[in-house]
């Protein structure tokens, strides 16, 4: 019967290199492991509305008039529309221009995509339903 033990690498030579791919593994994965850890936060944060719309508890408490660049990005994204923060990010739409978006500006935005812009913004009419006549401090 063969011992499990004769099947681990024995030479010394061996161990050294193992231990650096190990450790370089380790490295990778230590930022991998952050980004998952925040996105498991964040997935604790989100509240939906009455309407369905996913919202984070921070963008809860925020009329979406005074969102920023960066808050407009994290709706996108918990809407599963994440895929289209860098058009968003790169025009800087922040909270007061998302709401004015036409359906012809989020076209462009996404690449000519007609799904995702009309997804988009019906995402943007149920925001602004959901917090017409709320009066939020900035």
């Amino acid at each position: 019967m063969k011992n499990e033990e004769d099947d681990v690498v024995s030479s010394s030579s061996d161990v050294p290199a193992l231990a650096r791919s190990d450790s370089k593994m380790e490295d990778s994965n230590q930022s991998f492991g952050t980004a998952r850890m925040d996105e498991d936060e964040e997935e604790e944060e989100r509240v939906k509305t009455r309407s369905g719309l996913a919202l984070s508890m921070s963008l809860g408490s925020l009329h979406p008039q005074h969102w920023s660049v960066v808050d407009v990005s994290n709706f996108l994204r918990i809407n599963d529309c994440g895929s289209y923060c860098q058009g968003f990010c790169q025009q800087r739409v922040d909270g007061a221009q998302m709401l004015a978006l036409t359906k012809e500006a989020i076209m462009t935005m996404t690449g000519m995509k007609v799904g995702p812009s009309l997804k988009i913004f019906d995402l943007i009419q149920q925001l602004k339903a959901e917090f017409k006549g709320k009066d939020f401090l900035k």
